[in-house]
This record gives C-alpha cells, sequence and structure tokens, in this order.
C-alpha cells in the first residue's frame, strides 16, 4: 500500500512539473546582448524562460540605442509556442529637416491603479502623491517630441505664440506598470506599457491607435516622478519610429528647399555707417518697425531700400490685414511675399523707397558667447514702439532640432520679430523668436533669436 501511495504522489508531482513547464516559453532575443526585466526578478539575459500563469506580469526586452519591446504574459501564451525570439529594432529618428504637423500633447492617464496612490506622513512630513493629470508629465513628454524634430503646440510645449493651433492631439494611457529597487544601493528600474491615442482636430476622430513599451534603469537614487518619466519617455521614443505615426504626423511637400525658391534680391542696398554705442541705437530704431496684424502685434525690421521687411512668421500667419509702423508714425500696408513656418520667418514688402535698411551679417562666426547686443521692439504695447534692451550672448543651442542664439536680453511679447543687434558692428546677427518662462523650474528670461544667416539662407535673399 505505501508503494502505491508513494507512486501516486510521484506521478503527481511529475504532472504538476510537466503542467508548469507547458506554461514556460523560451525567450530569446535579437540582439543577443539584449537584457531582460521580468516583474521584480533581477535583470536577466537571453535566454530565459517565462510563465505565463501570471496574466499580470510581462516580459521586457531592451538595450540602448534600440526600441523597447514587451509583451504581457496572456498574450505570450496565445501565441501557443514552446520557444519565442523577442527582436528589437534601431531607434530610427526621421530625416533631418522634416516638417510635422502641430502636436499637443495631452496628457498620460493611468490605468493599472498602481502609480497614482494616497500621500502618505513621513517621519511627520505629508508627502505628495503622484498624480498623472500633473501637466509637467505631458510637459516633458512634448519638449522630449520637439527635441526629435517635431513640433509641438497648446500648454506643454517648449515654443508656442497665439497663431500655433494643434492639428494633432496624443494621449496615453498606462496599462501596464511594474518597478524594481534593489534594496542595497537603492538603484531602481521601471517598466511601462502605454496605450498611445492620435486624435485628428479638425476630423475630430482617433487616427491611429498603437501600443509601446518604456523601461528605465538609474544607476543613481532618482526620485519616482523622475524615474517615471525617463520611462515614459522611452515609451514615447517607441512611439516615434513607428513608421505609421511618422506617415500620420510629417507632412509631405509642404516645404520647398530654399534652393529652389526664387531669390529675393535686395538690390544692393546702402547702409548708413555709425559709431557708438548711441549712433548704433538711433540707427537701428530708425529701420525697426511695429508690425500690426488684425489679432495682435509684433516687431520687424527694414532689410532693403525699396521696402522689403524681415519678421516671424508667427506673427503675421493667418492675418487678413497687416500695417507696417514706423517711430515717427508713418503707416504702410505690407503685404507677405514669402514665409517659411518651420522656421518661422517671412519676408514682408511695403510700398515706396528710400528706407534705412539694416545690415545683415553674413559672417558665420556671429553669436560669440559674451558679445554684447541690443534687441529693438514693441514690447506688450503699440505706445511701447522702438523700446531698446542690452544683453549679451549666452549661447548657441540647438532646440527642436534648430539653431538658435540664446540671449538675456529682456523680451516681451510683441518683440518677436525684431532685430538682435552686435554692438560692436551694428549688424543684424538674429530674428526675436521665443522666451522661456517656467515658475515651475525658476526660469526666467531666457531669450532665442534665429540666426540671421540661416534666415538668410532659407529665404534665399541675395543682393546685400
Amino acid at each position: 500500500m505505501k508503494k502505491i501511495v508513494a507512486l501516486l504522489m510521484l506521478t503527481f508531482q511529475v504532472i504538476g512539473i510537466s503542467i508548469s513547464f507547458s506554461q514556460t516559453v523560451k525567450i530569446s532575443t535579437s540582439p543577443k546582448s539584449a537584457e531582460i526585466s521580468i516583474g521584480t526578478s533581477a535583470i536577466l539575459h537571453s535566454p530565459v524562460r517565462f510563465n505565463t500563469k501570471d496574466k499580470d506580469d510581462a516580459i521586457i526586452v531592451f538595450q540602448k540605442g534600440f526600441i523597447t519591446k514587451g509583451m504581457i504574459a496572456p498574450d505570450v501564451k496565445k501565441l501557443g509556442v514552446k520557444e519565442y525570439s523577442l527582436k528589437l529594432d534601431s531607434l530610427s529618428k526621421p530625416d533631418s529637416g522634416f516638417v510635422s504637423h502641430k502636436i499637443e500633447v495631452t496628457q498620460i492617464t493611468d490605468a493599472t491603479g498602481k502609480i497614482e496612490k494616497l500621500g502618505f506622513v513621513y517621519y511627520g512630513v505629508q508627502v505628495q502623491s503622484t498624480s498623472m493629470s500633473d501637466p509637467k508629465f505631458a510637459r516633458e513628454l512634448s519638449t522630449y517630441m520637439s527635441e526629435w524634430g517635431y513640433k509641438t503646440v497648446g500648454l506643454n510645449a517648449l515654443f508656442n505664440s497665439k497663431s500655433d493651433v494643434p492639428e494633432l492631439a496624443l494621449g496615453g494611457e498606462i496599462i501596464f506598470y511594474t518597478k524594481n529597487t534593489d534594496m542595497l544601493s537603492l538603484n531602481a528600474s521601471m517598466s511601462v506599457m502605454v496605450h498611445w491615442s492620435l486624435f485628428n482636430v479638425e476630423q475630430e476622430n482617433v487616427v491611429y491607435e498603437t501600443t509601446t513599451t518604456g523601461f528605465f534603469k538609474n544607476d543613481e537614487s532618482l526620485k519616482f516622478n523622475e524615474l517615471l518619466t525617463m520611462t515614459l519617455k522611452d515609451a514615447l521614443a517607441g512611439l516615434m519610429c513607428d513608421s505609421k505615426f511618422k506617415e500620420l504626423t510629417i507632412k509631405k511637400g509642404t516645404e520647398i528647399p530654399s534652393n529652389e525658391l526664387e531669390p529675393i534680391d535686395l538690390n544692393n542696398p546702402v547702409f548708413i555707417k555709425t559709431e557708438g554705442y548711441s549712433g548704433v541705437v538711433n540707427n537701428v530704431v530708425n529701420s525697426v518697425v511695429t508690425i500690426k496684424t488684425n489679432f495682435g502685434h509684433g516687431s520687424g525690421f527694414i532689410i532693403s531700400q525699396n521696402g522689403y521687411v524681415l519678421t516671424n512668421n508667427h506673427v503675421v500667419s493667418g492675418a487678413d490685414k497687416i500695417e507696417v509702423i514706423f517711430q515717427n508714425g508713418f503707416t504702410f500696408d505690407g503685404t507677405i511675399v514669402r514665409a517659411i513656418e518651420d522656421r518661422d520667418v517671412a519676408v514682408l514688402k511695403i510700398s515706396g523707397s528710400g528706407f534705412k535698411p539694416l545690415e545683415l551679417s553674413s559672417s558665420k562666426e556671429i553669436s560669440v558667447t559674451g558679445t554684447e547686443v541690443i534687441a529693438v521692439g514693441t514690447p506688450e504695447d503699440l505706445q511701447l514702439g522702438q523700446t531698446v534692451t542690452k544683453g549679451i550672448v549666452s549661447g548657441n543651442r540647438r532646440l527642436e532640432e534648430k539653431n538658435y542664439i540664446q540671449t538675456d536680453v529682456a523680451i516681451n511679447p510683441g518683440n518677436s520679430g525684431g532685430p538682435l543687434i552686435d554692438i560692436s558692428t551694428g549688424k543684424v546677427i538674429g530674428i526675436i523668436s521665443n522666451k522661456i518662462i517656467s515658475k515651475e523650474k525658476n526660469i526666467e528670461g531666457l531669450g532665442f533669436a534665429i540666426p540671421i544667416t540661416e534666415v538668410i539662407k532659407v529665404l534665399n535673399l541675395t543682393g546685400f
């Protein structure tokens, strides 16, 4: 009798092992050097056995320079195979110089119920919980998209203007989340799966849905929200590499290369030679104009004796009426000759001749850090036309895949389109374009100008 019982127990154990083994899938990776994360286990390497029994578990495969991939247990089980290979694709940014539709990153929500938790008391101090409704998450993702070259607009955009209206809206829902912390080093890793929805604002419908995976591990102690942000960015990178997403978000054939544009001939303008700071300022003030439209105002400046004017595209885009106002009050009707939305520059034309143009710098070394500069424009109110502010070039920056001159010159709404002048030469080195203010990050006074050498090229200006 004892032998029978022992035999039955052994049989049940074998059956149990067999059932357990049948619920596992051997997972290998390509490339083989990719790392694997399963639940709260330590980082693993290929191949591994993944148990599909726990429906809330997932396998995440990642490697720097590749798109992170993941599969939840039920999806692996549906494959009905004993072995499976997860192949990673290389991160592939869109081609440089592409133009995207205007995208607003709206909100990231948590469907897992594991991220948004109640605050707790730690040593008598109330610790704030993580709230996915906090706009900083969407703002960080919007900035990340702009760093890849996408045009992001809305409340969460890095750069924005009143005329910027989103064409597409992007939202995400976290459908899987796990976090693992090494108790000895306190280093942590996090995994998420995000279901993205791309919404066409004009058509008022969702045009694309897909799910991507994000993973991030840190070698230093990051705060929870910082770790979550980095993990979400990794998931967003996978989305931006998605061929269908790129097809829907990148414009086709809307921008004409500058070498295919007809040149705008400035007809060899004659410039007034000035000496000293006051001489430069007086000369510039006489050539800077206020540009008034039916929805607001900005600034601009004369670049030829026959009435060509430079400004920002966002100052005049969509305007039914454009007025160009000089310091002495003389007003002319302006017409748009050329506008390049992607670079936010435009050329206007006013009738007449004998205007006093500003000289455009053609030197490649136009924005050396520390160079003293002035900005002239019409900030805030029309009564403040031709206001002069002084500062320096703070550096040269690459934002949204575009070059900018950073300056600490005081910039306010209405300054857009005005010139940034090198005091030592009296020449224009840039067009004032943007200013960043962030109370959350204690950022104030970061002003940016478009380098004039790039303006000349993209608009195909000649004869100066």
